[in-house]
């Protein structure tokens, strides 16, 4: 089915917005939402994480957006859409997309396509640190444009895929704050015998043996240059930053070089954390890793199993009040901003009894699995739902068999 396709700029009034001055107190903390790319949380937007007053409004470049407006960054965010569901102002990342003729283009149909074209506008990004995307860019957009009712249609076949694909990532959300939860309450700082627990230096816990606690090969001793493409995994920020062993971009060394940096070997349950980048990402070596180093972006323990599981001392890091409060203090409120070997040394932890940490540790793996389900189902409802947006712009949808 063939459609006419228009530039945005024909359908659309386009609007920018800017910053009122922070150093002027009676702009900043009214009643007026100001919108930016980090209040993109979902597809309808009434309200915002800073607030301007109206004399803001009036002594900036920011303007006051209606409700039922689609809102795009620029600069940042970039692929992400929103739509205004009260009246906004907005910053100068933003544009907001104002349409000129409602019987001829509905406003949840123009912002469902413009998600459809997430891709294409990340591409079309300049800037060496943050990408944005000028306003011709933007202005050159072309929108096929169906007779209204069928704009009606399709992004009411796309918001109820979406709906779906929405209540997965909630489920999703919901199985991490659980695994939090549970602990926190078995064997972390909300349990009720959290105090009579033996309180340990974190290098007390790791084995007797010469480099259970270590940092990979610095400088010239590893270089990226020296990846192949088949030989020995080299292991870095990437394979832990999800708070869970993932392969990701593969690395490899040659025979010759994994010789000389053996003393990096990565074995299984091991303890990596992230100390460069993302840092403070943790993740516990699978059991099947092949050979493999460490990059000197991670730390890596080797935990005694005999008095600890690496799985619980692992997700202290993530969960542990008491641990967190320590990498709080020690890098004066910054959690998680900088960590190093010494400061993982020195950090303290009690340790329930093994008997409960295996119990945990089994209450986890069945959260694992259930997560592991709606993950699948979430990919599945995402490539499904991305699918159907291609086929609905193509004019390739039978709507009258979709209810």
């Amino acid at each position: 089915m063939s459609w006419p396709s228009l530039s945005l700029d024909t359908i659309v009034t386009i609007k920018g917005g800017g910053t009122p001055s922070k150093k002027i107190e009676e702009y900043w903390n009214g009643d007026i939402p100001w919108v930016s790319v980090k209040d993109f949380k979902s597809t309808f937007i009434c309200d915002s994480q800073d607030k301007i007053t109206k004399a803001g409004v009036e002594n900036s470049a920011t303007n006051l957006i209606p409700s039922g407006s689609i809102i795009i960054p620029t600069r940042m965010a970039l692929g992400k859409v929103g739509i205004t569901t009260a009246e906004v102002a907005i910053n100068q990342d933003l544009k907001a997309l104002l349409i000129k003729d409602s019987s001829k283009v509905d406003p949840l149909y123009l912002a469902r396509f413009l998600e459809s074209k997430a891709e294409d506008i990340i591409k079309q990004g300049k800037g060496a640190t943050v990408k944005g995307i000028t306003l011709d860019v933007l202005k050159n957009i072309k929108i096929p444009l169906p007779p209204l009712p069928v704009q009606k249609q399709i992004a009411a076949v796309l918001e109820k895929a979406d709906t779906l694909r929405s209540q997965c990532q909630q489920m999703e959300q919901e199985l991490n704050s659980l695994a939090q939860s549970v602990f926190l309450y078995i064997v972390g700082d909300k349990s009720s015998e959290f105090l009579n627990w033996p309180q340990y230096p974190i290098e007390s816990l790791c084995s007797t043996e010469k480099g259970s606690m270590r940092t990979g090969p610095f400088g010239s001793d590893l270089k990226h240059s020296e990846f192949v493409k088949s030989g020995y995994p080299v292991i870095g920020i990437d394979n832990a930053v999800d708070n869970e062993f993932k392969w990701k971009e593969r690395r490899y060394i040659t025979e010759e070089k994994f010789q000389k940096l053996k003393r990096y070997t990565v074995k299984p349950k091991d303890i990596i954390i992230t100390i460069m980048g993302t840092v403070g990402r943790v993740a516990v070596i699978p059991e099947n890793i092949p050979t493999s180093i460490s990059t000197k972006h991670l730390a890596v323990l080797t935990i005694n199993d005999e008095i600890a599981l690496p799985e619980f001392v692992a997700d202290a890091f993530r969960y542990s009040i008491l641990v967190n409060r320590q990498i709080s203090k020690k890098n004066k409120g910054a959690i998680m901003d900088g960590l190093n070997l010494g400061l993982i040394k020195s950090l303290n932890l009690r340790l329930p009894p093994l008997q409960l940490q295996n119990e945990y540790l089994r209450r986890k793996n069945k959260l694992i699995s259930s997560l592991s389900l709606c993950r699948s189902e979430g990919s599945e409802l995402t490539d499904g739902f991305n699918s159907l947006m291609q086929r609905a712009f193509k004019g390739e949808l039978e709507l009258k068999d979709v209810a």
